[in-house]
């Protein structure tokens, strides 16, 4: 592919020449080279018409046939077959448009989405290491991130809290929490590193031993008890052994 080659848009007049119909010609060989100049200025479909006998050219164009609904799925224009007609004695170029899944389109804005994917522009560059001059302009990165997506992210200072849309897990799995941190490296560059969150809650404390339960210990005097919960309170270890048991003679 020539690097000078790009996608078609109804922006360009060429392009914008023929969607409208008004390119024409007195022979349909002459039609036929302007096709062949339009395969040389633009990127072409991999999948063609092979039919010599009235040719054509399939061309992805950027802006072209859009329809309600299609920027929920990021269209941005459609394939078009572009070939020619007689009309009025002169053979017109004209385009029509091809039905095929927005999938397949060489190009598609981000979806708005609830969650980040790593299509996302500031993830991809996450992945690619992206080095930054400055703190600021790192934690700049995790803000926007925070701000874009503030349901499912919880930022602190230099770190983010994210979940991210992973299309490669199976379908109940591709929610994953991240951390998202900013770091340094040895030349003094910024970068933000990205590792899933596979921290455990905290596992809630066992429950005291019931009174009756073989693990209880001998019922304590209730002077004894306000001392042991005050201290507990305060963050020191109970009373045990003789002192305890001094206590309990004393109340």
């Amino acid at each position: 592919m020539s690097e000078s080659k790009r996608y078609a848009s109804i922006n360009n007049p060429t392009i914008q020449a023929v969607i409208s119909g008004m390119y024409r010609f007195a022979t349909p060989q002459e039609a036929a080279e302007q096709l062949q100049a339009l395969k040389r200025h633009f990127i072409a479909a991999k999948k063609q018409i092979n039919n010599p006998e009235h040719p054509s050219l399939i061309l992805w164009i950027k802006g072209f046939g859009l329809e309600a609904g299609d920027e929920k799925h990021g269209v941005l224009g459609h394939f078009a077959v572009v070939t020619f007609q007689k009309n009025d004695g002169r053979y017109a170029l004209v385009a029509n448009k091809m039905a095929v899944d927005y999938r397949e389109h060489p190009q598609r804005s981000q979806v708005s989405r609830n969650n980040p994917n790593w299509g996302n522009p500031i993830l991809r560059a996450v992945r690619k290491g992206k080095t930054y001059a400055t703190i600021e302009a790192a934690q700049a990165e995790l803000t926007s991130l925070h701000e874009t997506f503030p349901k499912v992210s919880i930022p602190n200072p230099a770190k983010l809290f994210i979940m991210i849309y992973c299309s490669d897990r199976p379908a109940k799995e591709r929610m994953v929490k991240h951390v998202l941190e900013i770091q340094t490296n040895p030349q003094g560059q910024y970068f933000i590193s990205c590792r899933e969150n596979t921290a455990k809650p905290k596992q809630k404390p066992k429950e005291a031993a019931s009174p009756t339960s073989p693990e209880a210990s001998t019922p304590q005097g209730s002077f004894t008890a306000k001392i042991a919960l005050a201290r507990t309170k305060k963050g020191k270890k109970p009373l045990l052994g003789t002192k305890k048991q001094k206590l309990d003679n004393d109340s």
